[in-house]
């Protein structure tokens, strides 16, 4: 999520942060508040606002909200549209209304691509916008394949970390800004299309993947959620070394004259480096839920 861009607006968008993390909804409420008062370009405090008005039932309020937003709608369709993709919905205020006041009426196009591998590996996926980071993580774990049987993190840009139950991983924690994944939502991290993320699997190995918020799209009614779109190659399996090692691995495979072939060959079988099975892939989502 971008910052605020005065110290106002950088203080007050904290304290509603830490608020609303906090589930202190009235406190949030009045930080975003103030926040779009000294501040009324940040748009991204008024969607805030509207979301927690929404959560407390505060319809007087959410009505306020959405009426200023739709004051300001062609703005607001630009900063959260810049490609244009919901020109059906340009000029029709129910829906407008309806998709800046319910994130789950919004889905995100992520794309997940590993770092420091060549040739590339990478998911397309479609998620709801309101999931949990501790959510996107068992996606992450299955559309890669991994198993889920080491330490992970998330990452923003501003240095913020997410990871699983806090109180219980201090000691591995590594910098930072440090929160609970299970109780932050992924459109208060992710909030405009090109906005990224970092997440870490297996802290030994590394294996890094940048998460990049591509699209914002209406949700389909009956569609299921997640779903896998595209991607390329399998992901290495686990404890294969990193990307270093990794790669060392494919080539030793590769080359039936290397010394490290035929135990290699024993131990992982015919390893499909290059396989991609997005049926697969997708009844294993299905299964998430």
């Amino acid at each position: 999520m971008n910052k605020p861009q005065t110290e106002a607006g950088n203080k007050a968008y904290q304290v509603g942060m830490d608020a609303l993390i906090a589930k202190r909804y009235p406190e949030a409420m009045e930080a975003f508040q103030r926040l779009t008062e000294v501040e009324p370009t940040y748009l991204e405090g008024f969607f805030i606002l509207a979301g927690i008005a929404a959560t407390i039932k505060d319809q007087r309020y959410e009505e306020k909200i959405i009426a200023a937003i739709w004051k300001r709608k062609d703005e607001f369709m630009s900063f959260l549209f810049p490609h244009g993709g919901i020109t059906p919905l340009q000029g029709k205020k129910a829906a407008f209304r309806k998709m800046a006041n319910n994130p789950s009426d919004v889905c995100y196009q992520l794309k997940i691509s590993m770092l420091n591998i060549k040739p590339p590996i990478w998911r397309r996926v479609l998620v709801e916008s309101d999931i949990s980071l501790a959510m996107l993580h068992r996606i992450i774990q299955t559309v890669m394949d991994w198993k889920d049987s080491h330490l992970h993190e998330f990452t923003t840009p501003d240095q913020r970390t997410f990871i699983w139950k806090t109180g219980h991983l201090k000691e591995f924690y590594r910098g930072g800004e440090l929160q609970d994944e299970q109780q932050v939502k992924l459109n208060n991290v992710l909030t405009k299309e090109k906005d990224r993320l970092l997440y870490t699997y297996d802290f030994g190995e590394n294996w890094e993947h940048v998460i990049l918020l591509e699209k914002i799209l209406p949700r389909e009614e009956g569609k299921f959620y997640p779903i896998c779109l595209k991607g390329k190659r399998a992901a290495p399996p686990e404890d294969s070394g990193g990307p270093l090692g990794y790669e060392g691995y494919l080539e030793a495979l590769a080359d039936p004259d290397n010394e490290e072939h035929e135990a290699l060959l024993e131990y992982w079988g015919g390893l499909e480096s290059e396989t991609f099975d997005l049926a697969a892939i997708n009844r294993a989502l299905h299964l998430l839920h």
